[in-house]
């Protein structure tokens, strides 16, 4: 009886999810990205400030300085720290605020994601060029633009990475040369 009542406990514990389990992973495809962003978008028309701020908190690179260095060289990554390092605890509220102001309020919600991982991409900015030129480690930056039917008439965010199972905001790359 004892030894049946354990097996009823292990598989019961086997099948509640884990905290870990509670998230699903967001996969590392433009897809993923669009869904991240859609989620912000409905959670500003629906007015729900605290899911969008949790949901642009997510959006900040843990352990940047960490992360800029593995990517690159220290020359590089100095100056990637230092700039990130000024606007890291605005990137929620910017981010919220940027979407509300010319996505939401400008109908731009049409979302297109480019994903850059070459230097020669057609859709990268000089800057995401000289940055993907100068990794030591190669990772792709996503581009996010938002749309209100031509392409012309639009509001463009730069750049995302994917790092512990989320899309982070990394910045436009401008302080790397």
């Amino acid at each position: 009886m004892r030894r049946l009542a354990l097996t009823v406990a292990f598989v019961i514990l086997a099948l509640v999810p884990t905290r870990a389990d509670d998230k699903p992973k967001r996969p590392d495809t433009r897809d993923g990205l669009s869904d991240a962003m859609s989620e912000i978008l409905d959670a500003q028309k629906s007015k729900d400030e605290k899911k969008v701020s949790a949901l642009c908190k997510v959006l900040v690179l843990p352990k940047y300085d960490a992360w800029f260095k593995s990517i690159f060289a220290p020359d590089k990554s100095a100056p990637l720290i230092a700039e990130y390092a000024k606007f890291v605890d605005k990137i929620p509220t910017d981010i919220a605020k940027g979407l509300a102001d010319e996505v939401i309020k400008k109908d731009r919600t049409e979302i297109r994601i480019f994903k850059v991982e070459l230097a020669h991409d057609v859709e990268a900015t000089a800057s995401v060029r000289i940055a993907i030129a100068n990794m030591k480690r190669k990772v792709p930056l996503y581009k996010v633009r938002f749309i209100a039917g031509k392409e012309s008439d639009g509001y463009t965010v730069w750049s995302f990475v994917y790092v512990d199972d989320e899309f982070r905001y990394v910045g436009k790359m401008e302080k790397i040369q």
